[in-house]
């Protein structure tokens, strides 16, 4: 994976992992149309929308199901200082 890979903390796993929806592409599908009658000029930019989308990774991991956990056993009173 990469960037939610390395930036796990200690005991903290990746539960599962995302994709864009597909409306996040609809700009690079425009840019893409708009590339016939502009000869091919507007490729850049559908380069660059899909090198955006490309580097964007999402996902969930155990760490905040362990803290909801803890905070809801026990009495359900948060616990004191």
């Amino acid at each position: 994976m990469g960037y939610i890979n390395d930036s796990l903390s200690n005991g903290e796993e990746v539960k599962e992992v995302f994709k864009l929806h597909w409306f996040s592409k609809i700009p690079m599908i425009i840019w893409a149309i708009l590339a016939i009658p502009t000869l091919g000029i507007t490729l850049l930019l559908v380069i660059w929308e899909w090198l955006k989308l490309r580097s964007i990774e999402q996902g969930v991991t155990n760490k905040a199901r362990q803290q909801n956990l803890w905070v809801n056993c026990g009495s359900g009173r948060a616990p004191s200082a």
